[in-house]
């Protein structure tokens, strides 16, 4: 033991505590930086992620675009004298497209907004967004090119022109000018101190937009790490070198959904690390505040004789401290000491009350807890799990005594892991709470929970823990999903109609006196309106039946009339030639609803058509199998893959072969719910290249009647 005057003792004490005070204070100093930099990290994913978002929505504005020109009379004509004035009209309303061209099969440029009939014009066969553009017969995208009329950087969207039998016969272009797609992007919500930089998938040319304003150079960023990183598809978010300012900059970067352009999103750590500079140096000078005043109050009590009373104080307060509450002080010094042992004696009675309180208000609550249907859990400041209910660990087959005292990160993923970390250090540092929703791993099965989070604070008002209460959401989840799916395929499918229905009716007003051109596009008006009506009759079948809403009118059915007279009204709409009978006279009449049996009969005669060669044939059975009609279907078309016959008839499904076929996807889902509303079966047998057998039954109506 050290011999020492009690001043000298504590003024090494006061030296041993400043130097930890220090090292603590730079470790929290490193902390407060990291988190700083995980939370603009995590802010500009957000902006990155909507930024893609941004590029891809302007993208398909354009290739959207390209198809409706490249779907127009006016267009597929390929006549310069007709194209350009319709090209002048249309692209009034879109400031943004540096030019428009239409060009025929070989890439020979017709006519194009900056070169009028009898301009000279551009051929464009070498380029890869017309070769892919005919090659697919579906809209491209470009990469970031020169433009041939201006020499500014431009992006390309090329759209083909469908010729009679389905073939392109040329292509529409519209160019984008990446100034548009800078300002769109300069316009959104982004930090003052943020850089943004747009590169197209090969990563040569970018688009800057940051504090020196926006640049469109061609700027090389194919070897950036964060470029490289989002082209291979995974997300980059680190802290890196930038090559253009060459400062170290918190970076992330993700790559489009759609076109797989790349958008990094930086900010400087400078301004990081200068936002976390006042708050340390404000703690630095309340921790020497405290040790100043401290340590003069111990030396000025060094002068006096306390050791002995001390002692007996610090007896009782250790006897205390080990939960011997019945522990009591009897100090007669007359002086602030027996003060200081009444306050404890009298501290000791109140806590001993308040003891016997909190354990029946902890055990009340403990009782409701473990009733509880919801995971319910306390995690302290170091990340240890202080308290779970029964409902929790059964989630992970364990007992709650099992979890109690381990880390939180023991029972989840990395990623999970991390992203709860970042939730409870802002409830622990701000004393706010805060609800979260987000994906969590259960053992062999994973979840959407919605958590809240609010902070514990002892009796000082220190916050020291988190109280989660979490529930199972993932019904609501699945809900949720699935509504912003059915939007999405309504308004996807439902848009080509009405650009048509619109366009032709441009073309109606426009050339009235031009009778060939009105009857032309009256047809595909009424084409068109027609196609839409059978989608939103299939939505309107299918919320009826899901309902329990569809009225069948069941009476006896002779198949053999029934589908005879059939055919002879659907001559204008289905290619009957086609289609071979088989159905015996004598087959008994089955029990069915006549209006839905014909919506049964169609959905399954206009697909084997749609999918069989020309000059094939689709072959329609009936027989009689027990009590029970059975009707077959059979095409010799491309035929289903295996993998997709699980599903075929799941509302909104399209197997690979169908995907580009028109229809919102209900058709087969519709057919089998009338089918089993009828009280039958439907199956299908297919093999890929040999054609596909719709089966289905149907009951046989009462005996007697034929």
């Amino acid at each position: 033991m050290i011999r020492a005057s009690l001043k000298t003792k504590l003024a090494l004490a006061l030296v041993g505590l400043f130097l930890p005070v220090l090292a603590l204070l730079v470790v929290d100093f490193q902390i407060t930086y990291q988190s700083r930099v995980e939370s603009v990290l995590d802010g500009e994913i957000t902006s990155a992620s909507f930024l893609a978002s941004l590029v891809d929505f302007s993208f398909e504005q354009s290739t959207a675009l390209a198809q409706a020109f490249a779907g127009t009379p006016s267009i597929q004509s390929l006549n310069a004298e007709r194209i350009y004035p319709a090209l002048v009209a249309e692209t009034k309303a879109f400031p943004q497209y540096d030019d428009v061209a239409v060009v025929d099969a070989r890439g020979q440029g017709i006519v194009s907004l900056r070169n009028p009939p009898g301009s000279p014009t551009v051929n464009v066969a070498a380029r890869d967004y017309f070769q892919r553009a005919m090659a697919t017969n579906r809209p491209v995208m470009s990469n970031m090119l020169t433009s041939w009329a201006t020499g500014n950087p431009i992006v390309v969207a090329a759209a083909p022109i469908p010729g009679p039998d389905g073939r392109p016969i040329g292509v529409v272009i519209t160019a984008i000018s990446p100034q548009y797609l800078a300002q769109r992007i300069a316009a959104a919500p982004l930090a003052p101190d943020q850089r943004v930089i747009i590169t197209d998938p090969t990563g040569v040319n970018a688009i800057a937009i940051g504090e020196q304003g926006m640049s469109l150079q061609g700027l090389e960023m194919s070897a950036h790490p964060p470029v490289i990183s989002a082209m291979q598809g995974r997300p980059f978010r680190d802290v890196v070198i930038s090559p253009i300012t060459r400062d170290e900059r918190a970076t992330v970067a993700v790559s489009t959904p759609e076109h797989r352009w790349v958008v990094v999103v930086s900010t400087p750590t400078s301004i990081i690390w200068s936002a976390n500079i006042g708050p340390i140096l404000m703690r630095l000078a309340i921790y020497l505040g405290i040790m100043i005043v401290a340590g003069l109050a111990i030396l000025l009590m060094a002068r006096r004789a306390v050791l002995a009373p001390l002692s007996s104080l610090v007896h009782a307060l250790s006897a205390f401290g080990h939960d011997q509450l019945q522990q009591r002080i009897e100090i007669k010094t007359g002086d602030e000491l027996e003060t200081v042992a009444q306050a404890f004696n009298t501290m000791a009675e109140e806590i001993l009350l308040r003891e016997q309180r909190l354990r029946e208000s902890e055990e009340r609550y403990r009782t409701l807890a473990e009733a509880a249907e919801d995971v319910i859990f306390l995690i302290d400041r170091d990340d240890r799990i202080r308290y779970v209910n029964s409902y929790a660990a059964r989630q992970y087959g364990l007992q709650p005594d099992e979890m109690i005292g381990k880390r939180r990160e023991e029972f989840f993923a990395l990623d999970t892991s991390r992203r709860q970390k970042l939730n409870l250090r802002k409830v622990l540092e701000t004393g706010e709470p805060i609800y979260v929703e987000a994906k969590t791993q259960y053992p062999g099965r994973e979840v959407w929970l919605g958590t809240q989070l609010v902070p514990v604070s002892n009796e000082e008002g220190e916050v020291n823990a988190v109280l989660g209460v979490a529930r199972d959401i993932s019904e609501r989840k699945r809900i949720e999903q699935f509504r912003e799916e059915y939007v999405a395929i309504i308004s996807h499918d439902l848009r080509n109609p009405l650009a048509i229905i619109h366009g032709e009716a441009q073309l109606v007003e426009r050339f009235a006196d031009k009778p060939e051109i009105v009857r032309n596009s009256a047809n595909a008006i009424i084409v068109s309106a027609r196609h839409m009506n059978l989608m939103i009759q299939d939505l309107v079948d299918s919320a009826r039946l899901e309902a329990g809403q569809l009225r069948l009118e069941k009476q006896p059915v002779n198949l053999r009339a029934f589908t005879a007279e059939l055919l002879e009204r659907s001559r204008a709409l289905v290619d009957v030639k086609r289609l071979q009978l088989e159905i015996a006279p004598d087959l008994p009449a089955a029990s069915a609803d006549p209006d839905r049996l014909e919506r049964i009969f169609t959905n399954l005669l206009t697909n084997a058509l749609k999918y069989s060669p020309a000059d094939k044939d689709v072959l329609v059975k009936a027989r009689e199998t027990a009590s029970e009609v059975t009707v077959s279907v059979a095409d010799r078309g491309v035929g289903i893959a295996p993998e997709d016959l699980p599903r075929i008839f799941e509302r909104f499904y399209r197997a690979k072969e169908a995907a580009r076929s028109d229809g919102l996807g209900l058709g087969l889902y519709i057919t089998e719910m009338l089918v089993g509303a009828h009280g039958g079966r439907i199956w299908v047998e297919s093999e890929v290249g040999r054609g596909s057998t719709f089966h289905f039954t149907l009951p046989i109506a009462h005996p007697g009647y034929s």
